[in-house]
């Protein structure tokens, strides 16, 4: 019986033993399975708001709305485009001759000519602005991340201005009963000081170069139309060729370069001019007996005092500009005689010569001697009283 009890225990012992050593293994926290990793989509575009490739307008309106994104240079001619805040264009924006209101995100540069902009708070431009014979109203809180830069093209059309400038006006007239009269002895002493320095380049001019403005003025005389012709057509191209220039934006500085050229070979064509309207005022007045410095100030100040008209002014100053710019461009800045292309080679057409001085006439050449004349031409020469 003893023997059966220690087995008994044994076994039991055996038993605990045996539960022990596997309970902690079965006790361990099982290894948790690797994750599924499911890729994320790509957020999703909507393509009702997202506008691509460039977009060029002509005569019509453009609205980019609040959350519409343009992926592409926009240009407008002659139209009024509206960028809602919360828009994006990622590309240029070129408005001529238009309108513009800026309020939501350009990623490129903006470029405004002949035209009105309104930048609003909201607006980032993150390139560069130029604007070009335009009115810009920047609001504050407006961002322009780049350079502004601002030109003033003469002959070309500027934008209209502002109601703010209509309001300044208005406000000026309240100055009380005799601000007619100030503002009249303002332009006035404006358009005097205008006349003096106009009439102290042409004579700066014809005393320094004097051969370059004969020669220049004489093709102008004989060749009106054509010189006329070819300075109206400069007058007009020269600053399209500029504001193509501007709007690239590096080439900015050759664009004002080129301008500045421009109004010095135009200021140097209104001075031949002057020196024409001098000599036929002179010759009028039977005062040949003045230098051509001293007809160059009497038509540089009647030619100024005619610009200074309130309706033909513009007119004459245009026309004179033109006759003479053409002229200086004919004969290359008067360094050469012009010869039109129906002249044939060798016969120069335009004379080398100032215009004032008249070519003397060849004298008569006299009669030949017949043979029958056998007396010595000594005896010609006898004294009236033999």
């Amino acid at each position: 019986m003893k023997i059966v009890t220690k087995i008994s225990t044994g076994l039991t012992a055996g038993l605990l033993l045996a539960l022990m050593a596997i309970l902690p293994a079965s006790a361990q926290t099982p290894t948790p399975p690797t994750p599924v990793i499911i890729p994320m989509p790509a957020p999703f575009e909507d393509d009702r708001r997202i506008l691509r490739g460039d977009r060029t307008i002509s005569g019509e309106n453009f609205t980019l709305r609040s959350g519409e994104t343009l992926r592409g240079d926009l240009t407008v001619f002659g139209g009024d485009v509206m960028l809602e805040a919360n828009s994006r264009v990622e590309g240029n924006v070129n408005i001529f001759g238009g309108s513009v209101v800026i309020a939501g995100i350009v990623t490129g540069d903006v470029s405004v000519v002949g035209s009105d902009a309104q930048i609003l708070p909201t607006a980032k431009i993150q390139g560069d602005m130029v604007r070009v014979n335009s009115t810009v109203n920047r609001a504050a809180g407006a961002v322009v991340g780049g350079r502004e830069t601002t030109m003033d093209v003469p002959f070309l059309p500027r934008a209209t201005e502002p109601d703010r400038v209509v309001v300044s006006y208005r406000t000026g007239e309240e100055r009380g009963p005799f601000g007619w009269f100030v503002s009249l002895m303002a332009n006035a002493f404006i358009a005097l000081i205008g006349v003096i320095l106009i009439t102290l380049f042409t004579l700066a001019l014809v005393a320094l170069l004097p051969s370059n403005v004969a020669q220049a003025a004489s093709t102008a005389t004989n060749y009106w139309l054509m010189s006329g012709a070819v300075g109206a057509l400069t007058i007009v191209a020269v600053p399209i060729v500029a504001l193509i220039l501007a709007v690239t934006i590096c080439l900015i500085p050759i664009a004002l370069v080129l301008l500045l050229i421009y109004g010095v070979a135009i200021l140097a064509g209104w001075a031949i001019s002057a020196r024409i309207v001098g000599e036929r005022v002179m010759r009028a007045l039977n005062r040949g007996d003045w230098t051509p410095l001293g007809q160059a100030l009497a038509g540089a100040v009647l030619l100024a005092l005619l610009g200074a008209a309130p309706i033909i002014g513009s007119i004459v100053g245009f026309i004179a500009a033109a006759l003479g710019l053409g002229a200086l461009i004919l004969t290359r800045a008067g360094t050469q005689p012009y010869v039109p292309q129906s002249v044939p080679a060798g016969v120069s057409a335009a004379p080398s010569v100032a215009p004032s001085v008249a070519p003397q006439p060849a004298p008569p050449e006299a009669p030949p001697s017949t043979p029958d004349q056998t007396e010595p031409p000594a005896s010609q020469d006898k004294s009236p009283s033999e």
